[in-house]
């Protein structure tokens, strides 16, 4: 257990390093008049993850996005997030919206739909699959899309074991993520 543990946290501090190098001379990095054209900007994205030796394990994330353009209202005006309901619980802490003036409004917890996933029309085989959807009140062009989601896996799905998969994002910009 303490191997498998260690050689995540190996992983991962690679993964941190690598994105961290600056480009190497020649190399074009992501500048400011780049970014101007995006639709959103994702200024923080932080993923902590806890793992118990019985294989339950909670994950936090939290995300912090700059609204640039009616693209990324689209993009972000309804979050969904994906579990199995036969041994994870997602519990929404907060979603808000940060308008340009400082003001700050709340989505309101009836905003809140669990459904089945889409893929358990195709394939009724995955049907404990489900989604939280959250619509997202109040978002608009400028503002900055906040929230903070808990995944609780319960028990693992093999005794005594666990794993988990990122993806790296590489067709977003993304400022600050951390993982650990």
């Amino acid at each position: 257990m303490i191997f498998r543990t260690m050689s995540c946290v190996v992983l991962f501090c690679a993964l941190a390093l690598a994105q961290s190098q600056p480009a190497a001379k020649g190399q074009s990095s992501t500048t400011e008049p780049e970014i101007a054209s995006e639709a959103f900007i994702v200024n923080h994205l932080a993923t902590k993850i806890d793992v118990s030796e019985d294989g339950s394990s909670v994950r936090d994330v939290e995300a912090e996005i700059k609204i640039a353009a009616d693209a990324g209202v689209k993009t972000f005006a309804v979050l969904s997030f994906t579990y199995t309901s036969t041994n994870q619980v997602v519990d929404v802490e907060y979603v808000r919206v940060r308008k340009p003036d400082g003001t700050v409004i709340k989505t309101p917890d009836y905003n809140i739909q669990e459904m089945p996933a889409e893929i358990t029309r195709t394939a009724p085989m995955y049907s404990d699959i489900r989604e939280k959807h959250v619509a997202v009140k109040a978002l608009g062009v400028g503002d900055t899309l906040e929230y903070k989601v808990r995944t609780r896996t319960l028990s693992s799905e093999i005794a005594g074991q666990f794993w988990y998969e990122e993806t790296l994002r590489k067709d977003q910009v993304i400022r600050d993520e951390t993982l650990g």
